[in-house]
């Protein structure tokens, strides 16, 4: 770990870049860094929070836009990752220190994978676009130090984030349509609609509240829900955030994140802050994995009807997965070697809309599923890799001896939850809110160390 003070003699403005070096670089920073850092660690998560209130109030940003005839406008806000990611490796190059290592082995994977999709055929496009989903990962691996240094700073943010997100779609839900829902207008990338405008069978509208679609919202709720279910102490206050989280996904119709997030309260209400209720959550989170890495694996070998008439309509969706997007899915694989290759990026998903003529289109419904379909084989080491942010030590955390004292480890745990549980039923990782946290995972996952000293 770098030190914080250098031995030899700096100058205040040379200190202060080594500072934003180590913060940026993503090499952590220790307690005796000095207030330099410390504002630059904030800086840079309220950045990150703006950045994401992109995200969370979506749906109005897109009408206004529309509105002012500036849509492509909100495309800028593709910059904000970039730079960060840029200067993550930028700062400690100038400042001759070592590159952070997490950082440079998830880019070094993700140029081979854009390699292989390339060679693989398809359009540049396609491919770039592909590489695009996976920017938000790396953003939340570039700025884990600041996140890590300002956990504080990042639960009140988580606060307001969900706050406004069980607000939207209960407004939404009293209103009946958001006053930009509906509206169409022409992007770079083609026509584009404010917000997703469906319905479950029945006619219930999934309501997107102020995001783009229903399971933004539910993505938004059920990680944010989580995150302050595992902080909050009092048990009151941990019913009521289940309860106005739980209700809000329900008007979502997203399933999926209402198991999940279920799933997580039966742990996170009733848990005190002791190891061994870390240790259910840490069994929880396995088993979950497992769960959501064999049932779409058990579909690519079992054969089912595409005939729904005798499927409720609440098991319609799953069906549809089960049934032909999971096989299709693994169809695209190339012959031959394709699961051991994968598809390379862009090969399933959003990026499909941009594939030469002809090409199936495929969202994957499964985070397993897109993982496995874009890297091959090594899409199960990667899928199940933030699990290793539960175990270990981390040299670089302040007063991390136990968990009474490592409050972070109960809600990284309780977002695994969420990532495993409704990862199941969703591809999730082109949802950006919920890419950059799970980028803050492998980073996490990155800085322990369960190979020297055992699980915690």
């Amino acid at each position: 770990m770098l030190k914080a003070v250098q031995a030899h003699r700096e100058t205040p403005g040379r200190a202060k870049l080594l500072d934003a070096a180590r913060v940026a670089g993503g090499l952590g920073a220790s307690g005796a860094a000095g207030a330099s850092t410390a504002q630059a660690d904030r800086a840079i998560v309220w950045v990150w929070a703006l950045w994401l209130t992109s995200f969370l109030l979506e749906g109005p940003l897109r009408g206004a836009l529309a509105q002012l005839g500036a849509s492509n406008l909100l495309y800028a806000r593709d910059l904000v990752p970039l730079a960060g990611i840029a200067l993550a490796f930028a700062v400690p190059l100038v400042n001759r220190r070592a590159l952070p290592p997490g950082l440079v082995l998830i880019t070094w994977l993700l140029a081979v994978h854009l390699c292989v999709g390339l060679l693989l055929g398809g359009t540049l496009f396609q491919r770039l676009f592909g590489l695009k989903m996976f920017v938000p990962l790396l953003f939340g691996v570039a700025i884990f130090p600041s996140i890590r240094n300002q956990f504080a700073l990042l639960m009140r943010i988580m606060v307001v984030f969900f706050g406004v997100s069980v607000a939207g779609v209960l407004i939404n839900h009293a209103v009946g349509a958001m006053p930009w829902e509906g509206l169409s207008y022409d992007t770079a990338f083609g026509s584009m609609q404010t917000t997703k405008q469906w319905w479950i069978p029945g006619g219930v509208s999934r309501l997107p509240g102020f995001t783009r679609a229903s399971f933004d919202a539910a993505m938004i709720i059920g990680v944010t829900g989580a995150m302050l279910l595992a902080q909050a102490r009092p048990r009151w206050l941990r019913a009521l955030i289940f309860a106005a989280g739980a209700a809000t996904i329900v008007l979502t119709t997203s399933k999926g994140m209402v198991i999940a997030f279920a799933v997580a309260a039966c742990w996170l209400v009733l848990a005190n802050r002791s190891m061994a209720s870390l240790t259910v959550g840490k069994a929880i989170v396995a088993c979950l994995l497992l769960l959501t890495c064999g049932v779409p694996t058990l579909f690519m070998i079992v054969s089912v009807s595409e005939n729904t008439n005798d499927v409720p309509d609440m098991l319609m969706s799953l069906w549809d997965r089960f049934s032909w997007m999971w096989p299709e899915a693994y169809a695209l694989l190339p012959d031959g070697f394709g699961a051991l290759t994968g598809t390379g990026l862009g090969g399933i998903g959003t990026a499909l809309a941009h594939a030469p003529e002809g090409t199936a289109w495929n969202a994957a419904d499964s985070i397993f599923v897109y993982y496995f379909v874009t890297f091959g084989v090594l899409g199960i080491v990667y899928v199940a890799f933030p699990l290793l942010a539960l175990f270990g030590t981390d040299a670089d955390a302040q007063a991390d001896a136990n968990t009474e004292t490592d409050p972070q480890a109960f809600v990284w745990a309780a977002v695994l939850v969420i990532a495993y549980g409704y990862g199941l039923s969703i591809n999730m990782v082109e949802q950006p809110v919920f890419a950059t946290v799970f980028g803050l995972l492998y980073a996490r996952a990155f800085a322990r160390r369960p190979w020297r000293g055992g699980s915690r």
